[in-house]
């Protein structure tokens, strides 16, 4: 396994203090998190204390939870985590920027990311393009960039699941910086994660200390 801090937390089972976080390791959403986790190229992660590797790897981790809440097929739990793992490397600082998951949509091809995941087709390719560039704008525009994208019609309930789970998975993580607005989840799912993402975040910070002191 690469050097993925979370991944070792979990299954040092450093983080079982939350039932949540138990029952998904319990239950077959575990896999695919473990196989994102094995299979993230960390040398294309935005390098930032804010928006850096450690975000990435607790989204993804919040993110595998919200599928299980959802009940997201295996696939669709699989392209999810694709998606939350490359949502920020297009960034170019930490502060606002409306343009970053359109960049990020683009390296995910220009990297040769979706090609060595092969695990979904062309046609998928373009609902998750469209979940990430979305991700950093408002949802209202999900139609149009779809459009933009390409995304067919029967791929749109695909494309708005991937989109609206990794929106929360992403703001979830804002407990890192002390102005997440449960109002902004759009899953009840999401709602009730609010103090395991405030736990997760806790245990990331106690234990990457200890790794560095």
């Amino acid at each position: 396994m690469n050097n993925t801090m979370i991944a070792g937390m979990l299954w040092g089972k450093q983080l079982n203090a939350d039932y949540k976080i138990q029952a998904m390791l319990c239950s077959p959403y575990a896999i695919p998190l473990l196989c994102a986790y094995k299979s993230l190229e960390t040398d294309v992660i935005y390098k930032s204390r804010i928006h850096g590797q450690g975000h990435i790897e607790r989204v993804m981790l919040l993110g595998a939870m919200i599928a299980r809440a959802e009940k997201l097929t295996r696939h669709e739990t699989e392209l999810l985590l694709f998606a939350c793992s490359y949502h920020d490397i297009g960034r170019v600082d930490d502060r606002k920027d409306d343009l970053h998951g359109r960049r990020s949509s683009a390296m995910i091809v220009e990297k040769g990311l979706w090609e060595r995941f092969g695990e979904g087709n062309a046609d998928e390719l373009c609902a998750v393009q469209a979940a990430v560039c979305t991700h950093s704008v408002n949802d209202s525009m999900l139609d149009e960039i779809a459009a933009e994208y390409g995304v067919k019609d029967e791929l749109m309930p695909l494309c708005r699941k991937l989109c609206f789970c990794l929106k929360d998975a992403d703001n979830l993580d804002r407990v890192r910086l002390h102005d997440l607005d449960p109002k902004h989840l759009r899953h009840e799912s999401s709602l009730n994660l609010v103090k395991t993402a405030e736990y997760i975040f806790s245990e990331y910070i106690k234990n990457k200390d200890i790794q560095f002191s």
